[in-house]
């Protein structure tokens, strides 16, 4: 009896063995097969994680070189109202040497003036004699009446060398006028041209030295690319980790992805803060740029003023001369039919 029922216990003993070693397994296994979609899940969430890491960071990267391309185009632009001061200052040049010549014309008007006073008085005496003869003549001859009429065109000379008279002294005295407000128009250009020189260059200078920070700024957000492809590289490698089993049912494999994740994250989570902060960088320049634009192009319309106001003020010196030819030329006329007569 004792010998049946130790055999029984050692029969549900061993059985018992058989069970809870087959319920072990089965624990193992379901244990194993959750650990494994639980780690794929996590993985798969990390990568879709890191892709929109990297996204964001190729996108603010592609903004960074969007705004260097307008600043490559703006710089071109500033530098092309460079050459315009270049072609101001030409024109003051001329200017200048257009005044250089004043004095001269001025003189020559002067003489001009003055040969017109003798004419304004010489008439007089000379119409005087010319009346005193004729009247004497008439007096003394009366078939030469006919002499009237030579009188009567005197008296019409006379009145025109008068009125011409008249009107080179008012010339003469515009181009004095002309002159003096010549000069003064000139030294105000002059000076509003170095003062916005100044600031135009000093802008230039500012411009390309904000240029060149920059550019040194962006070389992190290059580095961002290279970046970007080592997180691909990486994350190829967490795919390859994600069939291998093995490597999620332990956990050192589970701590060897978490590792491998965080570090990938990191260096995405840092590239971006880079590159956003490199972008807003950029954005404030831009903005800084902007202005200097809306400047630019107060100053491109200014040279159009001083242009136009170089024209006016140059114009009536350049018709002076002319005017004095003019003048001078029906001055010798009319001196030279006066004498004759007489």
């Amino acid at each position: 009896m004792g010998l049946q029922n130790l055999h029984s216990c050692h029969y549900h003993g061993e059985h018992l063995i058989e069970v809870t070693e087959t319920n072990a397994t089965k624990l193992m296994t379901y244990l194993t097969d959750t650990g494994k979609e639980a780690v794929v899940s996590e993985l798969d969430r990390m990568k879709i994680d890191l892709r929109k890491l990297m996204e964001d960071t190729v996108s603010s990267k592609d903004k960074v070189e969007a705004k260097l391309r307008e600043i490559d185009q703006f710089e071109s632009e500033a530098n092309s109202l460079d050459k315009r001061f270049d072609e101001i200052q030409s024109h003051l040049v001329t200017a200048k040497e257009l005044e250089s010549g004043l004095p001269e014309k001025k003189a020559q008007l002067e003489k001009c003036k003055n040969a017109q006073a003798d004419l304004t008085s010489s008439p007089n005496e000379k119409l005087d004699k010319l009346k005193e003869a004729v009247s004497h003549l008439l007096n003394e001859n009366p078939d030469l009446s006919y002499l009237q009429d030579t009188l009567d065109k005197l008296l019409s000379q006379y009145e025109a060398t008068a009125d011409l008279a008249q009107d080179a002294v008012t010339m003469q005295q515009n181009a004095v006028t002309t002159h003096v407000l010549f000069q003064e128009a000139l030294r105000s250009l002059e000076e509003e041209v170095g003062n916005r020189e100044d600031e135009l260059k000093g802008s230039l200078s500012s411009l390309s030295g904000s240029k060149e920070d920059i550019e040194n700024r962006f070389v992190p957000v290059k580095e961002i690319f290279y970046g970007g492809t080592q997180c691909e590289k990486n994350l190829t490698e967490l795919e390859k980790l994600s069939k291998d089993a093995c490597n999620f049912s332990s956990p050192p494999g589970q701590e060897a992805i978490a590792h491998l994740y965080n570090q990938v994250q990191g260096r995405v989570n840092g590239l971006l803060e880079d590159s956003q902060a490199t972008l807003g960088k950029v954005e404030q320049c831009v903005e800084i740029w902007c202005d200097f634009e809306r400047q630019t192009k107060e100053l491109g319309r200014w040279l159009d003023d001083a242009e136009r106001r170089l024209d006016d003020i140059s114009k009536p010196c350049k018709d002076m001369e002319e005017q004095q030819r003019q003048v001078k030329e029906v001055q010798l006329v009319k001196v030279s039919d006066l004498d004759k007569v007489l």
